[in-house]
């Protein structure tokens, strides 16, 4: 996160807005390491830390990816199947660029989640 914030301030911005799950590692013991990173590297950028629900799957791009999976390979899969062939079916999906979620999808399901986001900070 020091790091994070370092970049940024090098880029000229003041302020940086980090959303975090209620996960256990993203409490006071991360940010008061945070804090004391940013005293001892000398920066000056606000961070403002906001706390979301504990499982969020709307916020998170790999939830979208999974739904996709489970459409295109589980949801009429004959259940006489042998696992492996699952397993490999999914590794081709995932492993092809842009067989699974092609670029312009991504950039539209993070526009997604950047409304979101938004809708809930404003």
């Amino acid at each position: 996160m020091a790091d994070l914030a370092q970049h940024y301030q090098n880029k000229g911005y003041r302020k940086i807005h980090l959303f975090f799950d209620r996960n256990t590692t993203h409490k006071n013991k991360m940010w008061d390491l945070f804090e004391q990173l940013k005293t001892d590297r000398n920066l000056h950028i606000q961070m403002n830390f906001h706390l979301m629900a504990a499982y969020s799957p709307k916020l998170n791009l790999v939830e979208y990816a999974i739904h996709l999976i489970r459409q295109k390979i589980f949801h009429h899969a004959d259940c006489k199947k042998d696992l492996s062939v699952f397993i490999s079916e999914v590794k081709e999906l995932c492993e092809v660029e842009e067989k699974l979620l092609t670029k312009v999808q991504i950039v539209n399901i993070l526009e997604h989640i950047k409304g979101l986001v938004y809708e809930n900070v404003v």
